[in-house]
């Protein structure tokens, strides 16, 4: 038992006297950290290359072009009518409700 004890001991003083050494080399080097890079992901990299390829597939598709016949044809309505001051504010609302369509098509509302 006494022999144990003994070697516990040299045991203890061995692992401090290491301690000691490293702490002493640990706050003698400056630790810098290393930038954190995400690792290459496979799927990633071939997501990305898909959606280039659907975009370049997309910008040689024509787009439609946007007729505004509407808006047009309701104008030409108004012209004919009379010009008293009850037919323009009549005429203005109406203009008023083409525009606020127009607006709510654009936003798809």
């Amino acid at each position: 038992y006494q022999r144990r004890v003994h070697g516990g001991r040299q045991n203890r003083n061995k692992v401090k006297d290491y301690s000691s050494g490293v702490r002493v080399i640990n706050t003698a080097v400056p630790v810098v950290p290393r930038p954190i890079e995400p690792p290459n992901d496979p799927n990633k990299e071939h997501a990305q290359q898909r959606r280039r390829k659907v975009k370049e597939f997309a910008s040689k598709i024509p787009k439609p072009k946007v007729k505004n016949s509407d808006n047009s044809q309701a104008e030409d309505t108004f012209t004919l009518l009379e010009e008293d001051p009850i037919s323009m504010l009549e005429r203005q609302h109406e203009l008023d409700r083409l525009a606020v369509q127009d607006i709510k098509r654009q936003l798809k509302l």
